[in-house]
Formats: structure tokens, C-alpha cells, sequence
């Protein structure tokens, strides 16, 4: 269903592949010995002292997963875990301040990237590791998870697919829908409209993903659901007030976002005028 368009590319080029159920595997592999990786990204590139931050790692190529891989900050290591056949997962440990080189291992004492820079802070105000978490961070990572438990139910499947695996929240009620809103990703968010997932599913706080777009301002997000549903449906939708309330307009008027009233007004405006034409 998803999968990277070329290397080196960003969480954000990923899109639906029309012909599959789930996001291409490209061949693994293991980098020879002599062939250290540029890691892509890595985020965050900081934590406290006492560590516990969850941080990603971004590879250009896949990995094979079914090596063990640890992740090393200075002396201290800690298993990594793969997300998705780029995307590694691991636990910053504590450290003291200062900046560290980050490397990954296989089979922990075997080389596989460059080292990069990741910074531990002294902590003066007692705030916890959860704060370096920010909310791209929780939804990259809950989307990743989404794409991988979807590649499993279609793999049991045998490659079928329909509305219901894209729209199938996890415990917050989050859909994949949710996530790519969230982060912005309005390429997966326009893949996802035309494999028929939904736009006004709502979340345990009652959040549509467009709520979602507006509260991280992701104007480009709105952009992309008005072309691909049309004036008509769209304007319908931004009328929507689920179970929190508020509109979408609503919600950017109280949050004081003007930027993005504007473009929902605008798509407002353009649409009442087309439905009175009609």
C-alpha cells in the first residue's frame, strides 16, 4: 500500500500504491561491511538527561529486519526495533549533558551507519521525557504502526482490500486517516480519499482528521481534501459538528488561527456560491 519514492525520501513521500494492499517491500538487504549508511533523519536529535524519548531513526534503504540492532549513544546502547523495513525505533538512555554520536549496530558490535549528532540536556525543571514528544513524533510513530498492522491484515487477506482496513481505528480511535492529517501528509491523505477511507471518522475526543489539520495547521492538508472530494462535499463537510461541538471553522476561529479560517472560509465562500448556481 505505502511504500518510499526513492531513496532517501522522507516520511512524507509516502503513497498508495494502487495495484497492492499494502505498503512494497523492497528486497532486504544488509550493507556490506565497507559500506557505512547516511541515516535520512532522525527525530528527535535531543532528550533530558534522564533519557526515555522515544526517537526514529530513517534509513534510505530497507534493512533486514530479523537482524537485531542496537542503537548506540556514546558508550551506552539499546535495542532498536523496526516500525517499518526503514524506520527503527528505540529508547534514548540516560546520559549525562552533553552531545553524543549516535550509531547503529547489528549484532551489536557490527557498524551499519554514520555516527550523527544527539544531544542530552540537564533537565532544571524536573519536566519529563514526554515532552520532547511532540505530537509529530506520537503521530509518525502511530502511523507507521497503522500502516504495518494494515499490511498484516491484507497479507491474511491474500492482498484483498477495502475502506475497512483504512478506517479501523486503534484504542484512541485514531484511523490512518487521523495520523496523516495530523503530520501533514497530504499525499497519503489524498491516496487514502481515493482508496475510500474516511474524513469525517471521529476520535475518542471527537476529532475528525480535518479537525486534526487544523489544529497543527496543515493548510495544505485543506487544500488537498477540497480538490480531491469536490466543492460540494467539501463544504458539507466543514459543516460537520461531531462530537466535540465544533465545526471545523469553529474550531479555527476560537484557536485564533486566521491563516487557516481564511482558507476554510475562502473554500466556504467558493462553494456556497457554486451550490446557489445550481
Amino acid at each position: 500500500m505505502f511504500d518510499y519514492l526513492g531513496p532517501g525520501a522522507p516520511l512524507s513521500s509516502l503513497a498508495v500504491n494502487e495495484n497492492m494492499g499494502c505498503y512494497e517491500k523492497q528486497p532486504e538487504m544488509l550493507f556490506p561491511v565497507n559500506q557505512l549508511v547516511q541515516l535520512v533523519d532522525i527525530s528527535p536529535n535531543w532528550d533530558w538527561e534522564e533519557g526515555g524519548a522515544t526517537v526514529l531513526l530513517i534509513f534510505p534503504q530497507p534493512l533486514m529486519t530479523t537482524t537485531l540492532f542496537s542503537c548506540h549513544f556514546g558508550e551506552s546502547q539499546v535495542p532498536g526495533e523496526f516500525i517499518t523495513p526503514t524506520v527503527l525505533r528505540c529508547k534514548a538512555p540516560a546520559q549525562e549533558a552533553g552531545v553524543y554520536t549516535l550509531i547503529v549496530y547489528w549484532n551489536h558490535n557490527q557498524q551499519v551507519s554514520h555516527g550523527v549528532n544527539f544531544e542530552f540536556k540537564r533537565n532544571l525543571n524536573t519536566i519529563s521525557s514526554e515532552a520532547v514528544q511532540t505530537p509529530e513524533i506520537t503521530f509518525r510513530c502511530k502511523m507507521l504502526e497503522r500502516i504495518e498492522s494494515i499490511d498484516h491484515q491484507v497479507k491474511a487477506s491474500k492482498g484483498k482490500t477495502n475502506a475497512e482496513y483504512f478506517n479501523a481505528p486503534d484504542a484512541e480511535q485514531l484511523t490512518l486517516m487521523h495520523c496523516a492529517c495530523a503530520i501533514g501528509y497530504d499525499r497519503v491523505v489524498e491516496s487514502l480519499l481515493h482508496k475510500g477511507a474516511a474524513i469525517d471518522q471521529c476520535d475518542i475526543i471527537g476529532h475528525t482528521p480535518l479537525h486534526l489539520a487544523v489544529i497543527y495547521k496543515h493548510n495544505n492538508v485543506i487544500h488537498t481534501v477540497a480538490k480531491v472530494l469536490g466543492l460540494e462535499t467539501f463544504s458539507k463537510l466543514i459543516c460537520i459538528r461531531p462530537s466535540n461541538g465544533q465545526t471545523v471553522i469553529e474550531l479555527a476561529a476560537a484557536s485564533m488561527q486566521q491563516e487557516t479560517l481564511k482558507v476554510l472560509l475562502h473554500y466556504s465562500n467558493i462553494a456556497n456560491s457554486y451550490v446557489e448556481s445550481h
